[in-house]
């Protein structure tokens, strides 16, 4: 996937840079607002 060399995105929504990075079958992402590893959801973040 495209974050193989871009790890570090900006969200509009969060207003903050997350870090994304695969687990298992899951894509978690560090936000860095909170301090905090969260799953990414095809419903919304959390």
């Amino acid at each position: 996937m495209w974050f193989d060399s871009y790890h570090w995105v900006y969200s509009n929504e969060e207003n903050s840079w997350i870090y994304l990075m695969p687990y298992d079958s899951k894509l978690m992402y560090y936000n860095v607002k909170r301090n905090a590893w969260l799953e990414m959801s095809a419903t919304g973040n959390e």
